[in-house]
């Protein structure tokens, strides 16, 4: 048997009690905090076409995307672009879509503060996310350059 179980604002009794449930079965319970396919989808559709580009780049680019393969013109502003994703994933969480603490599927990589070198997606999400986007006819799998990301 599976139970999946998703309890908003619980009270901190319940909370409690729920907690302790768990912890007593804990060789039992196994947390949901993974991408799936359908994660995957659900998250790229509700993205506005700037961020998706991120997304569609990082799987093409087997995890990577640079910040000139995004720009629409050279040495334009990136700004904006990733903002959506975080957006988009506290949105998800609030609304069910999928559990809260989901790590961000794309991070920015860079020197700190200032303009980004590009986006990297995690190995272990490449997969996930390449079919996903391949149900959109966007992208036919990690690494496959062939696809525009403008």
């Amino acid at each position: 048997m599976e139970i999946i179980l998703t309890i908003r604002e619980p009270n901190d009794e319940f909370q409690r009690d729920l907690l302790a449930l768990l912890a007593k079965h804990a060789d039992r319970v196994r947390l949901d905090t993974d991408w799936n396919v359908e994660r995957a989808a659900r998250f790229y559709e509700e993205l506005p076409a700037r961020a998706r580009r991120i997304v569609q780049g990082a799987v093409a680019g087997e995890g990577f995307v640079s910040a000139e393969e995004l720009r629409l013109t050279p040495g334009a502003s990136l700004r904006g672009h990733a903002g959506a994703l975080r957006q988009t994933l506290e949105r998800g969480a609030r609304l069910g879509w999928w559990p809260d603490g989901l790590r961000a599927p794309v991070a920015p990589v860079g020197p700190g503060f200032g303009k980004v070198q590009g986006y990297r997606m995690p190995a272990e999400l490449l997969e996930v996310f390449a079919t996903a986007l391949s149900a959109d006819g966007q992208v036919s799998g990690p690494g496959d350059r062939s696809v525009a990301v403008d």
